[in-house]
């Protein structure tokens, strides 16, 4: 079976999910799931960084799923994660993100971008955000991506 995504959480607090380009099925997409509800579960105060510039489109089985997920991790997602960017160039693949958070809306603060650079700006902004909230925030963002 071949991988629906990698998830990379060598850069947090920035928690980068990369799509391989391999269509999507049930199987792998349920195991996409797993990994992203492990990757969540235990790292507070991270961005998710969703690249999906080489993602295929998934079915509907496949988004009825992802929206599954989000409703039942609604309350994990919105305690763990500060906010998602989805980077995405595809008009279509917008279309089927649009498709998914019309079944079960984000938890967090989202937004779309055509490049990684423009999801970098967003995700060092609510990450510095976050900082602040706790302590003063200094140097080091630039390790992100």
């Amino acid at each position: 079976m071949k991988k629906y995504a990698i998830i990379d959480d060598s850069n947090l607090p920035a928690l980068q999910i990369n799509f391989t380009g391999h269509q999507p099925c049930p199987e792998n997409f349920r195991v996409y799931l797993e990994d992203l509800t492990k990757a969540y579960e235990n790292k507070p105060g991270f961005v998710a960084v969703f690249d999906a510039q080489n993602a295929p489109y998934p079915d509907l089985t496949c988004q009825k799923m992802m929206a599954d997920w989000l409703k039942k991790n609604k309350e994990m997602i919105a305690e763990k994660c500060l906010g998602t960017a989805y980077i995405m160039e595809d008009e279509k693949l917008k279309a089927v993100l649009d498709v998914v958070l019309s079944m079960q809306s984000q938890p967090v603060p989202y937004r779309i971008f055509s490049n990684l650079q423009e999801a970098k700006i967003w995700t060092e902004h609510l990450i510095a955000k976050n900082q602040n909230k706790k302590t003063r925030f200094g140097a080091g963002l630039s390790i992100l991506f």
